[in-house]
C-alpha cells in the first residue's frame, strides 16, 4: 500500500502490519467509521482474484495503526467473487453482484449479503423472487437508507447493464427496484463499467471506466449523479478527453487553427503517433489516422509547420541519429518521404531546429554520433536538393548546440535573418545566447551572451516576437535542474525581465505559440528539483504572455500567423482568407481563381486553385464552382472557357523561292498587261470597221512597205496598204506585250534559289558562329501566380541559358485572362552544342493547367522566319508544378544565306527550326497535394544539327541579256508577223484578182452577146481544121473581141 501526500506532492509506501491480505485484483472495497472502535477510520476489501483463483475473504485495515484483520467468516457461507461492490452502512458491510468462480466455471451472483460487524457473521438477506439484474464491475452507495447499485458488466447480456438499481435497507423485504432516470441525447456516454467513484452525501461521481454503448470503449469523462430526485439527474462534469499518453522529446505545432503532436518518447518506448487539438475546444484531443509512408518512431527530432504541411527531421529511434525528411499532407492526412536529389546531405542527429519558409527549409545544429554540431542546412523543395550554407566550424560562433530554438526573419534590406537561441552545448553546458546568421552575407553576429549563466537553458519554449524581445519558458540546464520560470530577453537593449513562474517543472516538452498564447504539452517528468528524463508526461497547460492589444499597439506578443485582432481578440482566419504576420488586423483574400476551405490559415500557399471542371471567379472563397455543361474550367480557373486546352503541335517554315506568291505577283501583272493590250487591239479594231475615215488612213501605218511586192522578176516597189498598216498595228500590240513581259519578269523573277544540306564543318571556311534573332514565346494557361509586377515580369520569373550566348535580350510578360505570356526577344543568338534553357517560376502560387512554347528564330532567309508551337497538358486532375521541369525538345538546323543579287544582302545566318521529339511532363500534382511543392519549371533543349542549310540567290540574266533576248523577240516577231502578212495579203491580192477575173468574164460574155446580136454572126461561119491553129484563132478572136469592146465601152 501506498500513501500520497496531498501537501509535497510525494508518494510513501506504508509498512504494513497484522494478517496482511495476499496479491490479488479485483476486489471490492469500503472505506467506514467504525463506532465501536476507538481507532474509527477503516478499510475493508473483500474477495478479488488470487494467482489461485477467486477468493471470498474479508480484510479490514485499521487506518490508525496501519494493521490489517481478517474478518471471521461465520454465518452464512458467502460466494468467492472478483468484481463484486461492498459498501458500509449502520454497522453493516453490503456485498453485492460479482463474479462467481469455481475452478474455470463463472457464475452469476445475483444474492444480496451482508456481514455484521457487531456479530462478526454474514448474513444473506436475498429476495429470490425480486432480485437486482445481475453485474459486476460495478459501484455502490446508500443515500437515505437506500442502497444503489449503479450500472456494471452483464455476462448474460455481453454489454453493459444501462440502469441503477435501489434497495431500501430499512425494509426487510429486500426488494429491488429500477430508478427512472433523466436521460438525455448524451445518454449513450453514460452508463460503463470498471470505473472509479466517489460519493460526497447526496452526490456520486463516476470517472472513467468501460463502455459498450459509447463512441469510445475506454472513457475518462467525468459523471455527477443527484440522488436526492425521485428521477435521478446526472451532469458530465467534463467530457470524455482522449489526450496522448505521456511522452518527452516531441513536437508541437500551430496549423488550421488547431495544434498537431508528432512522436516523442516515453522510457524506452518511441511514438510516431499523430494527435490533434483544437485550442478552442478544451475536449478536442483526437489520434489521427494517417495514410502514405509514416516516419519511424522517434522523438528528439527537428520540426516546423507552414500552411497545410508539417516537416520533420532526424531525431532518435533508440537505436541510432536519423538523417531522413517527412513531410505531412494536413489536406489528405498523408505522410510522404523526401528523397531529395543532391547527395549532399545532413548527417544523422537529433535536437537540431529547424525552420520553414516555403519553398525553404532551414536545419541548424544537434547531437551527432560524432558530437555536437553548429552546421546551417538548407532543404529547397523548388530543387528537391540540401545546400550546406554554413559548414560546422570548432571554436567559432555561434557554439555548437542541441536542445535549442530558432527562428526566421527579415531586415529592413530584406536580408534573410536566421536566429539561434539558447540550448546546451559540450558538457550539457547550458547556453542563454542569442546569435543571428545573415543569408547574404553569410555572416554571423552574436547580439546576446550567455554561456552557464542562471538563465542559460536548453530543451525550452523559445520565441523571438515582433519588438526583437525572446520569450523564454521552463527548460532545463546541465541535464540535472528542472527549470520552471519565464523570463523575457530584450534584444534591443540586452535587458532580462522575468515573469511568474510555472506552477511545475517543464522541459523537454512539445510547444507551440497560437493566438497569443504559449501551449505546452508533455515533457520530462521531475520529482521536486530531481529530473526523471527517462520519463515522460501529458500535462496541457497554456501560458500567456500577451499584453493589452488595445491600449498598447506595440505590444509583442501579438496575434499569431493564421489569425487576425478584432475586437481585442485573435480571431481564426475565416475559410477563403490568410494572414502569415504576427499582430496582423486583417487577413488577406485569396484570389480569384482558388479557394481555402479551411480557417486559421497562414500562408498564400493555402490558397489552392480551383480543380479541373471547376472555377472560381471572386476573391476570398471557401469553395469554386462547378462547371457549367459545355464549358471547360481546366484547374485553376476563373471563369468557364469555350473551347479547351489541348496539346498541339505546329510547324512554320520559310517558303521555297520563288515563293508561290512572287510568281503570282508576276502572273498577276502579265496577265493584267494582256489584257489591257488585248483590250486595246478590240477597240482598235472595232474603230477601224465602224469608221471610214480609219481605215482610209490605216495604210499611213504600214511599217512592212518593202514587204509588199509578190511578183518574180520586176522591180521591188514600196509601197504602203492596208494590210499592211492592220499588221503593223497587231506588231505593235505584239511588241508592246514582249517588251513588257521581259522587263515584268525580269525585275519581278529574275532570282534563282539553290538549297542544299551540308555538314558544318564544309562552312567552316565561311563563318563559325550562326548569329540570329530568336524569340521564345511562353504560354502558362491560368497561371497561378501574378506573372507581372507594374509593367514588367515579376521578379520569382527566372531564365537561365546554358551554351546560348546574344548581344541583348528583352523580357517582357503580360497576364491575360489569367494566361502569363512570358515573351524573349534575344539578338544575335548563337545556339551552340548542348543549348538549353530553362524558366523557373518560383512565385509563391507558380503552377498552371498547361504549358505551351512558341520558338521561333530568323531562318537566314530574307524576311522568312522558322518557327515550331507545342504545347502540353497535365495527366486529368493534375497540375503543372514542383522541382522536376517540363521539358520541351527542338532541333535547330544553322542556316547560311548567300545572294549574288543586289536585292538582298550579301550574307545571312539564322536557324531552321524542326521539331525532335514530344515534350515530356514535369513534376505535376493533384490540388491537394501540392501545399509542399513549389516552383514551376520549364526546360527547353535546342539540340544543334550536325548539318546547315545553304541557300543561294543568282540572277537568271542581266539587262544586256534581257535587251539582246528583246530584240530578238521584238524583231523576230515583226518578222513572223511581217511572214504572215504577205502571205495573208498575197492570198487576199490573189483572191481579189480571182474574184476580179469572174467578174470580167462575165462581162465579157455579155458583151460578146451584145455583139453577136449585132454583127449577126454566125458559128458555122468559122471552121476550125486544126485544134492547135484554133486555139490561136481563138484566142486572136477573143482578143479582138475584146479590143472592140473595150471601145465600145
Amino acid at each position: 500500500m501506498w500513501t500520497f501526500d496531498l501537501i509535497n506532492y510525494q508518494w510513501t509506501m506504508i509498512k504494513q502490519k497484522g494478517r496482511i491480505p495476499s496479491v490479488r485484483s479485483r476486489f471490492a472495497y469500503t472505506r467506514y467509521n467504525d463506532k465501536n472502535d476507538s481507532n474509527k477510520l477503516k478499510f475493508a476489501i473483500y474477495g478479488g482474484t488470487l494467482t489461485t483463483g477467486a477468493d471470498n475473504n474479508l480484510y479490514i485495515f485499521h487506518v490508525g495503526n496501519l494493521t490489517w484483520s481478517k474478518a471471521s467468516s461465520e454465518g452464512v457461507s458467502v460466494p468467492k467473487l472478483n468484481s463484486p461492490t461492498i459498501h458500509y452502512w449502520d454497522g453493516f458491510i453490503y456485498l453485492v453482484g460479482g463474479q462467481g468462480q469455481h475452478g474455470t466455471i463463472y457464475e452469476f451472483n445475483q444474492e444480496f449479503f451482508r456481514y455484521d460487524l457487531t456479530n462478526n457473521k454474514w448474513e444473506n438477506i436475498t429476495n429470490y423472487s425480486n432480485t437486482y439484474d445481475y453485474r459486476y464491475l460495478t459501484g455502490s452507495t446508500v443515500y437515505n437508507n437506500e442502497f444503489y447499485l449503479l450500472f456494471g458488466w452483464s455476462d448474460i447480456t455481453g454489454k453493459d447493464v444501462e440502469n441503477i438499481m435501489k434497495v431500501n435497507l430499512l425494509d426487510s423485504t429486500y426488494k429491488w427496484s429500477k430508478t427512472t432516470i433523466a436521460k438525455d441525447e448524451n445518454w449513450s456516454m453514460i452508463p460503463r463499467d470498471s470505473y472509479a467513484f466517489a460519493i460526497d452525501n447526496e452526490i456520486v461521481y463516476l470517472f472513467g471506466g468501460f463502455s459498450s454503448t459509447a463512441s469510445v470503449a475506454i472513457m475518462n469523462s467525468l459523471i455527477q449523479f443527484n440522488l436526492t430526485k425521485s428521477e435521478l439527474t446526472y451532469t458530465i462534469i467534463n467530457k470524455e478527453f482522449k489526450s496522448p499518453s505521456p511522452r518527452k522529446s516531441h513536437s508541437l505545432c500551430a496549423a488550421q487553427a488547431k495544434l498537431f503532436l508528432f512522436g516523442g518518447q516515453n522510457g524506452d518506448t518511441y511514438y510516431n503517433d499523430l494527435w490533434v487539438f483544437d485550442p478552442d475546444n478544451p475536449y478536442s484531443w483526437s489520434s489521427i489516422m494517417t495514410a502514405g509512408n509514416p516516419p519511424s518512431a522517434r522523438a528528439g527530432h527537428a520540426f516546423d509547420s507552414q500552411g497545410d504541411i508539417v516537416v520533420i527531421f532526424g531525431g532518435s529511434d533508440g537505436n541510432s541519429y536519423l538523417n531522413d525528411l517527412y513531410y505531412l499532407n494536413l489536406i489528405t492526412n498523408t505522410w510522404n518521404k523526401v528523397t531529395p536529389s543532391s547527395t549532399n546531405l545532413p548527417s544523422g542527429r537529433t535536437e537540431a531546429c529547424m525552420q520553414m519558409f516555403l519553398p525553404y527549409v532551414y536545419i541548424f545544429g544537434g547531437k551527432t554520433e560524432s558530437g555536437i554540431i553548429n552546421d546551417l542546412w538548407l532543404y529547397n523543395t523548388g530543387t528537391n536538393t540540401f545546400t550546406l550554407v554554413y559548414e560546422a566550424k570548432s571554436g567559432a560562433n555561434p557554439y555548437p548546440v542541441y536542445g535549442h530554438m530558432c527562428e526566421l526573419s527579415s531586415d529592413i534590406y530584406g536580408n534573410v535573418l536566421f536566429y539561434t537561441m539558447l540550448g546546451s552545448t559540450d558538457g550539457d553546458m547550458p547556453l542563454g545566447s542569442v546569435d543571428v546568421f545573415n543569408m547574404t552575407s553569410k555572416k554571423w553576429i552574436n547580439l546576446h551572451y550567455d554561456a552557464g549563466g542562471s538563465n542559460a537553458r536548453a530543451n525550452a519554449a523559445v520565441l523571438l516576437n515582433k519588438k526583437n524581445e525572446v520569450g523564454v519558458i521552463g527548460g532545463q540546464a546541465w541535464g540535472t535542474d528542472p527549470k520552471n520560470s519565464i523570463y523575457v530577453l530584450d534584444l534591443n537593449t540586452d535587458t532580462i525581465t522575468s515573469q511568474n513562474s510555472l506552477e511545475d517543472y517543464f522541459y523537454s516538452f512539445a510547444w507551440a505559440y497560437y493566438k497569443t498564447s504559449f501551449y505546452i504539452q508533455g515533457g520530462g517528468s521531475a520529482s521536486g528539483k530531481a529530473m526523471r528524463a527517462f520519463l515522460g508526461k501529458n500535462t496541457l497547460i497554456k501560458v500567456e504572455l500577451a499584453c493589452d492589444q488595445s491600449t498598447n499597439s506595440s505590444c509583442g506578443w501579438a496575434c499569431s500567423p493564421g489569425t487576425y485582432l478584432k475586437d481585442n481578440e485573435c480571431i481564426p482566419c475565416p475559410k477563403g482568407q490568410y494572414n502569415s504576420f504576427y499582430g496582423a488586423t486583417s487577413c488577406s483574400l485569396c484570389p480569384s481563381g482558388t479557394f481555402n476551405g479551411n480557417i486559421g490559415a497562414n500562408t498564400a500557399y493555402q490558397c489552392l486553385p480551383c480543380e479541373s471542371g471547376y472555377y472560381n471567379p471572386f476573391n476570398g472563397s471557401a469553395s469554386c464552382r462547378e462547371c457549367p455543361i459545355n464549358r471547360y474550367c481546366p484547374a485553376g480557373s476563373v471563369q468557364p472557357l469555350k473551347k479547351d486546352i489541348i496539346a498541339s503541335y505546329l510547324s512554320i517554315q520559310p517558303s521555297m523561292f520563288p515563293a508561290s506568291s512572287y510568281n503570282k505577283d508576276a502572273d498577276d501583272i502579265v496577265n493584267d498587261m494582256l489584257i489591257a493590250v488585248g483590250s486595246a487591239l478590240f477597240v482598235t479594231f472595232i474603230l477601224l470597221l465602224c469608221i471610214k475615215s480609219l481605215r482610209n488612213k490605216l495604210h499611213e501605218i504600214d511599217l512592212y512597205e518593202d514587204d509588199h511586192n509578190y511578183k518574180l522578176l520586176e522591180n521591188m516597189v514600196r509601197r504602203n496598204t492596208y494590210i499592211g498598216g492592220l499588221f503593223s498595228i497587231i506588231f505593235m500590240a505584239a511588241a508592246v506585250i514582249l517588251i513588257c513581259e521581259s522587263i515584268i519578269v525580269f525585275i519581278k523573277n529574275n532570282v534563282y534559289e539553290s538549297k542544299s544540306l551540308v555538314p558544318l564543318v564544309a562552312l567552316e571556311s565561311e563563318l563559325i558562329d550562326f548569329p540570329a534573332s530568336v524569340t521564345i514565346e511562353t504560354i502558362l494557361y491560368r497561371y497561378g501566380g501574378e506573372c507581372v509586377a507594374g509593367d514588367k515580369c515579376d521578379s520569382s520569373i527566372y531564365q537561365s541559358f546554358y551554351y546560348v550566348s546574344y548581344s541583348s535580350m528583352d523580357v517582357n510578360c503580360k497576364k491575360i485572362q489569367g494566361d502569363c505570356h512570358i515573351k524573349i526577344d534575344l539578338t544575335d543568338c548563337i545556339i551552340s552544342t548542348g543549348a538549353y534553357i530553362e524558366l523557373d517560376m518560383q512565385e509563391k502560387q507558380s503552377y498552371t493547367s498547361a504549358i505551351s512554347i512558341n520558338l521561333t528564330s530568323s531562318s537566314s532567309i530574307p524576311k522568312q522566319y522558322s518557327g515550331i508551337f507545342q504545347s502540353l497538358i497535365p495527366d486529368d486532375n493534375q497540375i503543372f508544378r514542383g522541382s522536376s521541369p517540363s521539358k520541351f525538345y527542338f532541333s535547330v538546323i544553322p542556316s547560311l544565306f548567300k545572294s549574288y543579287v543586289s536585292d538582298w544582302p550579301d550574307k545571312l545566318t539564322g536557324y531552321h527550326i524542326s521539331y525532335n521529339t514530344p515534350p515530356t511532363a514535369g513534376s505535376q500534382y493533384t490540388v491537394e497535394n501540392l501545399p509542399f511543392t513549389s516552383n514551376l519549371k520549364l526546360e527547353i533543349i535546342l539540340t544543334r544539327s550536325l548539318n546547315s542549310v545553304y541557300t543561294q540567290r543568282f540572277a537568271k540574266q542581266t539587262w544586256l541579256t534581257v535587251l539582246s533576248a528583246l530584240l530578238g523577240s521584238v524583231f523576230g516577231a515583226m518578222g513572223a508577223l511581217g511572214g504572215i502578212m504577205k502571205t495573208s495579203e498575197k492570198n487576199f491580192n490573189s483572191m481579189k484578182a480571182s474574184r476580179k477575173n469572174r467578174k470580167k468574164r462575165k462581162n465579157i460574155a455579155r458583151e460578146r452577146e451584145k455583139i453577136e446580136d449585132m454583127l449577126n454572126i454566125n458559128d458555122s461561119e468559122y471552121t476550125i481544121t486544126n485544134p492547135a491553129k484554133a486555139d490561136i484563132t481563138q484566142a486572136e478572136s477573143f482578143d479582138t473581141e475584146l479590143k472592140i469592146s473595150s471601145r465600145i465601152i
